[in-house]
């Protein structure tokens, strides 16, 4: 179970792989971390920024902590943004594809 779930992960890295050499969209990353200073890190001032207050409408404390921590990391650099979304999204597509397997042999 646990190698295929690996390869399904693996697969999930590779189609996403090129994302890495993409910047920031345009849609709404502007208003969201270039123009925002109010989540870069996480400090007591930047958490509760993330806990208390809405940005765009949207209330998503988690999010806004993984992004805090993104940016202990990388700066404002995208590929490093990318690379935690890539890595997130492998793990999830083999944790998925354990889940489904336990549930369709019940």
């Amino acid at each position: 179970d646990w190698p295929v779930a690996a390869g399904v992960a693996l697969v999930a890295v590779a189609a996403f792989l090129p994302t890495l050499a993409n910047g920031f969209v345009t849609w709404d990353d502007d208003r969201n971390f270039l123009t925002n200073p109010h989540w870069r890190g996480l400090g007591p001032a930047q958490l509760g920024w993330m806990l208390t207050t809405p940005h765009l409408g949207l209330w998503v404390p988690l999010t806004w902590a993984t992004l805090g921590l993104d940016y202990l990391l990388w700066g404002l650099r995208p590929a490093g943004y990318h690379a935690t979304s890539l890595a997130l999204h492998a793990a999830t597509a083999g944790v998925v594809y354990l889940v489904a397997l336990r549930l369709l042999a019940a």
